[in-house]
């Protein structure tokens, strides 16, 4: 053990090296080096002594010395106190009103570990055994005659003491709720003007021209949701006080995730409303509050064009597109119950704006948020819904789900001047500062975007992206699914399942009729990913909620109608792809007629009883269309749709398709669909 004798001599050693003509370097080696021995004897008193002298990193370890002493007398005793503990606690509250922390010479860090070492003890007693501690702290805000230096001390303070409700792990759970009702107070006493929102009120019309101040006091704002509900912090307009972080020079980033904060604890809190089944007094702010708020993030996100001269400022854009996104994924449920259409309309505008901004990681972002939405949505609506028209979005969401990649031309030829229009007019208005002149533009923009996001991952960047594009078109089947649940009734015949037919048609047809030598390929196939889960979704809603499943099959088959047409010329991947889609039609065969399905099983096994010329070729290329018309096959016949007097016929087709398959692996799908026809059929 070291003595307090031994202990003390190393302390007058520091002072008298920090006094004399020694360089900064060697005061700050001879700090480090006392440092480790000191923690074996920690005192408070020579904590002082350190703390009163001028050079920082002498100052710097007294407030670590002072550090390790509090935690000494915890060890001894959970709640410290005596005469000793009170004696430190009034040094402190001197120390932290001392005009030394507005010299410029005073460095950041040494502020900061000052209102460490206060937030530590505040967490033990505050505020029962440290009521003085408020007003002290308050008055540092207030007061027009201290400098800035005491008044960030203490916003520092306030900071650590709200994040230590959710981060000190060592804080017990009854503590936990002793300082957040502490800091719940601040907010609500006295009643209609309380000391804290004034205090920070005062504080910012005082130094509000000051970068450093602006900034603690975004921080404050950005911990205090863990200790206090944000209905409070929107109550008292704390959301103009992020406005200011907008405004200032380097303040944006960190203005950002204030919100990114707020967003996920609104997420977190009670409902308010009618809605509410929950016990006490509502957490969730007023809707008045919230329409503010979600105001304030729908206008950043669209101040958010992408800029192909400055790419960095992706990263910020990125930050603010997934407040929004946060904001409406938590929140979708209490928003879409209490928040106005226009409102909700707002929300919506926002995210299509996302969808639109040249950046798959935002679409999956801005689509999340649309899935929560649409979820939650009112199932009847006399009016039109408060989102953009089905038919926007699904022009915006066919181009987002394309695999095609424009920036890096197929062969060495570039996509025709007459696709790249149409895929931008299906894309609507671009979030960039110019639009992109073709659609290979802004492939290449989307490739900038990606560039940053695989810093973030350790995966290639082929992985990345493929990893996106399944997450988008995964996305697309949800989203559609939702916005065409059968049952909802409305006013505007632009909506629902059959509007979506409708729609994806349109764009079947124009993929068939493009320029033969020009492959539509990507475009087909993005069409029919819109229809085929959100088919598939309302035909099961449908079914199990005893709704007319015709309303779903009879838009279907003429969807199914538009996508078997002939294309001008033979295109295998076109083939291929129309063939998987009929498999996806299975459930759907029995609402419809026999002739129906008579002439899908003939388009079906038309790969495999009479080739194309050209079939060779595409075998060449990977795409095997006999084995996919052999699968959909399979699917077709388990699906139970085949009666039993259609079954002789089938056996016939079967044998005679097994003189004519290129392989025994063939022949076994042909008896296995035989088998599950027989299995399935509803007439056995």
């Amino acid at each position: 053990m070291v003595s307090d004798a031994l202990a003390e001599r190393v302390v007058e050693a520091v002072l008298a090296l920090e006094q004399s003509s020694s360089s900064p370097d060697q005061v700050r080696e001879a700090c480090e080096l006392c440092d480790v021995f000191l923690q074996k004897q920690p005192s408070a008193e020579l904590a002082r002594k350190l703390v009163s002298a001028e050079a920082p990193p002498v100052q710097r370890l007294g407030f670590q010395l002072t550090l390790t002493w509090i935690r000494s007398k915890v060890a001894e005793s959970k709640r410290p106190s005596g005469p000793e503990w009170t004696a430190v606690k009034a040094w402190l509250l001197e120390l932290s009103a001392s005009e030394s922390w507005s010299h410029p010479s005073t460095p950041n860090y040494l502020r900061r570990k000052c209102g460490e070492v206060l937030s530590c003890i505040a967490r033990l007693d505050w505020p029962g055994a440290w009521p003085e501690l408020s007003p002290a702290l308050l008055t540092l805000l207030r007061s027009e005659t201290l400098g800035v230096g005491p008044a960030l001390v203490s916003l520092g303070v306030w900071s650590q003491l709200a994040e230590s409700v959710v981060e000190d792990t060592d804080m017990t759970a009854q503590r936990r709720r002793e300082v957040a009702a502490g800091m719940t107070d601040l907010f609500e006493k006295p009643p209609g003007a309380p000391a804290f929102v004034e205090a920070i009120q005062a504080t910012l019309q005082r130094f509000g021209g000051e970068s450093q101040v602006v900034r603690e006091v975004l921080t404050l704002c950005r911990a205090l949701p863990s200790a206090v509900p944000v209905k409070l912090l929107l109550r008292h307009h704390f959301d103009k006080i992020v406005q200011i972080g907008f405004q200032s020079t380097g303040c944006k980033e960190l203005a950002v995730t204030v919100l990114a904060s707020w967003a996920e604890q609104l997420g977190s809190q009670k409902p308010s409303g009618k809605g509410s089944k929950g016990k006490g007094e509502s957490t969730s702010p007023a809707t008045h509050d919230i329409c503010r708020l979600t105001a304030l993030i729908a206008r950043l996100v669209e101040e958010c064009k992408f800029d192909i001269e400055r790419p960095q400022s992706y990263g910020y854009h990125q930050q603010v597109g997934r407040v929004l996104a946060d904001l409406c994924s938590f929140n979708a449920a209490g928003f879409c119950e209490v928040l106005p259409p226009a409102e909700m309309g707002t929300l919506w505008a926002a995210l299509l704006f996302l969808l639109r901004y040249p950046s798959a990681a935002l679409h999956i972002d801005a689509m999340t948020s649309m899935v929560s939405l649409a979820r939650h949505a009112p199932k009847i609506s006399g009016s039109g819904p408060s989102r953009p028209l089905l038919e926007t979005l699904v022009g915006a969401l066919h181009v987002a789900a394309l695999k095609a990649d424009f920036a890096e031309s197929a062969n060495g030829v570039p996509a025709s001047s007459e696709r790249s229009a149409w895929l931008l007019r299906c894309l609507g208005p671009a979030s960039s500062q110019r639009s992109p002149s073709t659609i290979a533009e802004w492939s290449a923009w989307m490739a900038v975007s990606a560039s940053f996001d695989e810093v973030e991952t350790t995966s290639s960047g082929e992985a990345t992206k493929a990893h996106k594009v399944g997450m988008v078109r995964t996305l697309c089947r949800e989203l559609l699914a939702e916005l065409c649940r059968p049952g909802a009734t409305t006013s505007n015949e632009g909506e629902g399942f059959e509007a979506l037919c409708r729609f994806a048609g349109a764009l079947v047809a124009r993929a068939l009729a493009g320029d033969p030598a020009s492959s539509w390929t990507e475009e087909y196939d993005s069409a029919l990913v819109l229809v085929e889960a959100a088919a598939l979704e309302a035909l099961k809603y449908a079914e199990k909620n005893s709704i007319d499943p015709g309303a779903i099959s009879k838009p279907m088959l003429s969807f199914l109608q538009q996508v078997c047409i002939e294309a001008p010329s033979f295109n295998p991947s076109i083939e291929h792809r129309r063939l998987e889609f009929l498999s996806s039609c299975s459930p759907f065969f029995k609402h419809w007629s026999e002739e129906v399905l008579r002439d899908a099983l003939t388009r079906v096994l038309a790969p495999i009883r009479s080739p194309h010329p050209e079939a060779h070729k595409a075998q060449q290329k990977g795409i095997k269309l006999e084995q996919r018309a052999l699968s959909t096959f399979v699917a077709v016949c388990k699906s139970g749709v085949l009666r039993a007097n259609q079954l002789e016929a089938l056996n016939q087709e079967c044998m005679q398709l097994a003189g004519t398959v290129s392989s025994a692996h063939a022949r076994g799908q042909l008896i296995e669909a035989l088998a599950l026809a027989l299995a399935s059929c509803p007439d056995l």
